[in-house]
């Protein structure tokens, strides 16, 4: 990810957040079931620092943090 600009390594464990009701992993879909979005999701909630603070927002913004490249509105 990248923090600031600067590249960074974040370190998750390896639980997350499963919705009993709904019978699935929280947060992040996708059709295939692939768990490594889910990870990137939780890595991405741990640099800003809550779930709650990565709900909505601008999708350029969010690819720019994880690939460091630049987007335009």
């Amino acid at each position: 990810m990248f923090v600031d600009g600067i590249p960074q390594r974040i370190f998750v464990d390896d639980y997350l957040v499963y919705d009993k009701s709904e019978n699935k992993l929280a947060f992040a879909f996708n059709k295939q079931n692939d768990i490594w979005i889910n990870i990137i999701e939780k890595a991405y909630a741990k640099v800003n620092l809550s779930y709650n603070n990565i709900d909505g927002g601008i999708e350029g913004e969010t690819y720019r943090e994880i690939t460091g490249f630049p987007f335009r509105h």
